[in-house]
């Protein structure tokens, strides 16, 4: 059996294009459990190569399946490659999984042949039963799409995901990012990782970790590690022994947490074995300058406590970033000032905004149908542009807090949205 795995172009912004392309880990896994069972695996990377590569391609192989991650905001994009897809293979299943199919399955019917909700790995081990399955329906209806629930996996009995199947070059230093855990405990109101992986925090043992860190050092020279879960620090006694290894191996690379942790679930302990184990840049989500608004969106972090864990951080030769968020639920522009206030006392060596973006069937979209308007459900402007406001934090506010940006921080990596907005505006 011949499988395409296909990672779609991604609008991306100025900040994420500095931080270069990630290898996409959740179609490793996949390709990596499909190869071991057998199959042919090829892993396409639209934001690299040309789609017009993959339809030559999948004309010319005719492979069984083609499965495609989709994000909310490369979904229109999807939608067209999936069409050309159809034309150049009648035959090939098309599976959709990822984000976008996980919330807004209903996207996908008459779309793709079978669509994933949650975790793919276990989906993947059962390909022939769903292969059958859609055959027998497809033979009494034209257009059937199967919806399945995949199961969450043990991930400390997946294999490390086989990076041999890309192309390496692709990603550059990035091709030493990996993830140790699934799911997050907290339940901050404004984020859907909920959603994709539940709250039930799961995550891989410490000499797992090693075992990968190794095989990227032995395999492919990595120098440094990135690690991306969505909360490394939740058990602070694993990510210790996990420093503990990284010493006693002699591993000598230098590491980072890019995605960000919280400030609540570190100690200066902890930050100094992370220091003396190589790490050396740390991101938290603080993402409000108001105690009132942190309580709000249920991120329940202390902002003296965030100055101090930053200040320790420092002390031991961590450099530090800050996520930050415009548009925040029950925020205004008033409380949205107190950022700018706020970070200059942090001393922090880099800062992140992003616009507060609410996605379908989530509980921050359903907040804002509640307590605002959208402006546009045009998903290519998600995550690019303010799509909602509040009576009491309007677009023109949002705007002017990008304003207070450029002119207080000197931070302007979100001025071309400003465009975007008055066009929308426009139409509204």
């Amino acid at each position: 059996m011949l499988i395409y795995l296909v990672n779609p172009q991604v609008p991306r912004s100025r900040d994420e294009e500095k931080k270069g392309l990630y290898p996409p880990l959740g179609l490793l896994y996949i390709a990596t459990v499909l190869k071991e069972r057998g199959y042919e695996v090829k892993i396409y990377e639209l934001n690299v190569e040309s789609s017009n590569k993959l339809i030559h391609d999948v004309q010319r192989e005719q492979p069984d399946v083609v499965g495609i991650t989709v994000h909310t905001v490369s979904f229109p994009i999807v939608k067209s490659l999936i069409k050309e897809l159809r034309q150049s293979s009648p035959s090939t299943t098309i599976v959709c999984g990822g984000p976008h199919a996980t919330l807004c399955p209903e996207d996908f019917i008459n779309i793709a042949d079978i669509v994933v909700r949650g975790e793919g790995e276990e989906v993947a081990r059962d390909l022939p039963n769903l292969l059958h399955a859609i055959k027998e329906l497809k033979t009494r209806a034209m257009k059937t799409t199967l919806v399945v629930q995949g199961a969450s996996p043990n991930i400390d009995e997946l294999p490390i995901p086989d990076r041999a199947l890309l192309n390496t070059s692709y990603y550059g230093e990035n091709i030493g990012v990996l993830v140790t855990s699934r799911g997050c405990p907290f339940n901050c109101l404004f984020c859907c990782v909920r959603y994709l992986f539940s709250r039930a925090y799961r995550a891989r043992s410490p000499m797992k970790v090693l075992q990968e860190v190794l095989y990227l050092v032995d395999r492919f020279n990595v120098h440094r590690v990135k690690f991306v879960d969505d909360e490394f620090t939740v058990v602070r006694s694993r990510v210790r022994e996990i420093c503990q290894l990284l010493k006693e191996y002699g591993v000598g690379v230098t590491w980072s947490l890019p995605n960000g942790i919280r400030v609540d679930t570190v100690d200066e302990r902890l930050l100094r074995d992370m220091s003396e184990a190589g790490c050396d840049l740390v991101w938290f989500g603080i993402e409000s300058g108001s105690e009132r608004v942190l309580k709000y969106i249920r991120k329940g972090i202390d902002l003296e406590k965030a100055r101090g864990v930053i200040k320790i951080a420092k002390d031991y030769g961590i450099r530090v970033g800050g996520f930050f968020m415009i548009g925040a639920p029950g925020e205004t522009l008033d409380e949205f000032k107190k950022i700018i206030d706020l970070i200059p006392k942090l001393d922090l060596d880099y800062i992140h905004f992003s616009i507060a973006t609410p996605y379908p069937n989530t509980e921050f979209w359903n907040w804002v149908q509640v307590h605002g308007r959208f402006i546009t459900l045009d998903y290519q402007y998600f995550e690019k542009t303010f799509i909602f406001e509040t009576p009491d934090y309007t677009i023109r506010d949002r705007l002017r807090a990008v304003e207070l940006l450029e002119r207080e921080l000197g931070y302007y990596e979100l001025s071309d949205d400003v465009k975007i907005i008055e066009e929308l505006l426009t139409r509204t």
